[in-house]
């Protein structure tokens, strides 16, 4: 199914826009878990609508096996030596980036937030702007407070007190809606292994041992810690910082941030490597972002798909990376760094 181009409005998404790129010569979609949702085309420089292969412009593609076309809006265009363009694109979410929230906003569940970010709209004069509609599939009551001078992309995630910091969970878009869900994917059972359906494997292994954690809760001028508690990992010395000043609002006790070093101690994995799996051919099975399989190589053992990589003129993945996300370590790593 060959993608479609729409200017910049976004208002005509439902049709065929201009048309069809027919004389598409590749097109891939990539998308990694809580990650980047970004897709890149090669086309002819005569071939047919190139004059519409505009930045700005929307192509509407599918992006993996169980999603209908999605929007994704031209950021930059590159003519390459053959005579050829390439495009890269962004998912619609990334329009949030520029959304604005002019004041600080406080809320005491992730359900009154996302009441508050659903009557919000956004519209400056002529400049259109749509509505982004959030939805959550679990219920958290922790409170939610960000500073001024943001953009609704920002309070998504990949700062401290974010929505993703604050609630957890794993991000799926669809459009123009936003779902924040307690897990995406399923356990599907489904085996991949060498000489059935797997054509390549490359394995990565991230040197990420800790050997002990200190636990710390700061308000104002008073910090507090627990013990060096270890994390029971042979390996060299290696002490890492967690901040657990939002599990209390009073005081903790030695004995109570040695818990909450424990429990941090319990999300680390010795063992987190990332793979990259080219499948040969997945016949009736169907694997999406988020999903766990087994891995049948050298060992068997379960992995989740972190990122897939879909080849969107062939209908199939060209490559899906299983392994671990890297958020516990990447937060004792920022802890540190502070």
């Amino acid at each position: 199914m060959f993608p479609t181009i729409h200017d910049f409005t976004g208002n005509n998404l439902n049709t065929q826009g201009y048309g069809a790129l027919s004389d598409c010569l590749s097109c891939s979609v990539t998308e990694e878990l809580n990650g980047g949702f970004t897709l890149e085309l090669q086309y002819p420089l005569k071939g047919i609508h190139a004059e519409y292969l505009a930045t700005g412009n929307i192509i509407m593609v599918k992006p993996n096996h169980n999603q209908s076309k999605q929007p994704f809006r031209i950021d930059q265009i590159r003519k390459s030596f053959a005579n050829n363009i390439v495009v890269y694109a962004n998912h619609i979410c990334y329009d949030m980036a520029g959304y604005y929230i002019k004041g600080s906003y406080t809320r005491n569940s992730l359900a009154d937030l996302f009441d508050l970010l659903n009557s919000w709209t956004w519209s400056a004069d002529s400049a259109l702007a749509h509505d982004f509609k959030f939805y959550a599939d679990f219920i958290s009551n922790k409170t939610f407070n960000l500073p001024v001078r943001q953009t609704l992309r920002s309070w998504m995630g990949g700062q401290e007190g974010s929505i993703l910091d604050t609630y957890g969970g794993e991000w799926e878009y669809d459009g123009f809606n936003c779902y924040l869900k307690a897990r995406r994917g399923r356990d599907t059972g489904i085996r991949i292994s060498y000489g059935k359906n797997l054509a390549e494997y490359e394995k990565q292994k991230d040197y990420n041992d800790v050997s002990h954690v200190i636990a710390y809760w700061q308000k104002d001028d008073v910090t507090v810690f627990s013990d060096v508690v270890p994390t029971g990992m042979n390996c060299p010395f290696r002490t890492v910082y967690y901040d657990a000043s939002k599990e209390y609002d009073s005081q903790p006790t030695t004995a109570q941030l040695n818990n909450s070093a424990n429990a941090q101690i319990a999300l680390l994995n010795p063992a987190a490597q990332t793979i990259t799996v080219t499948p040969a051919q997945i016949g009736n099975d169907i694997i999406g972002l988020g999903d766990s399989v087994l891995i049948c190589y050298e060992s068997v053992f379960q992995a989740r798909v972190i990122k897939t990589t879909w080849n969107a003129l062939r209908g199939a993945y060209d490559k899906l990376e299983l392994g671990t996300r890297k958020e516990n370590i990447a937060e004792t790593i920022k802890s540190l760094v502070q």
